[in-house]
C-alpha cells in the first residue's frame, strides 16, 4: 500500500443522483457598510493637569507614571512619553497617546470636568 502525503488528491465520489439537491443561482450583492460607532474619551495634557491626567489615568484601569514634570504611560505597546498638548484617549484596548495635530478623532461632544 502506497503512503499517502498531504499533497495528494482524494477522488470525492459524486452525490447520488436521489439524494442531489440542486444548488440555487449565485448571487453577489455589494452593499456599503460602515463600522460601528466607537465612544472613547479623551484628555488634552497642559503642565498644568497632568497629574489630573495620571489619576483619571489610574481610576480607569491604567497604568501612568508622574515623574516630576514628566508623565509616562503605560500602552500596548509599552510605555510612552506624554507631553503637553497631547491628548491621552482611552480606547476598549487601554489608554494610548496621540498628537492633536494628526486630527484622528474629532470631538463628539461637551466633556465633564472632574
Amino acid at each position: 500500500m502506497t503512503q499517502m502525503s498531504e499533497f495528494d488528491f482524494v477522488e470525492i465520489p459524486e452525490p447520488v443522483a436521489e439524494t442531489a439537491v440542486p444548488a440555487p443561482d449565485p448571487e453577489l450583492l455589494i452593499r456599503p457598510v460602515q463600522p460601528k460607532v466607537l465612544m472613547m474619551e479623551a484628555a488634552s495634557v497642559t503642565t498644568d493637569n497632568m497629574g489630573l491626567v495620571a489619576e483619571w489615568i489610574a481610576e480607569n484601569g491604567g497604568t501612568a507614571s508622574l515623574q516630576g514634570d514628566r508623565l509616562y504611560l503605560q500602552t500596548l505597546d509599552g510605555p510612552f512619553l506624554v507631553r503637553p498638548g497631547d491628548d491621552v484617549v482611552r480606547g476598549p484596548q487601554g489608554f494610548f497617546r496621540t498628537d492633536p495635530e494628526l486630527k484622528l478623532y474629532e470631538d463628539a461632544g461637551v466633556g465633564k470636568k472632574r
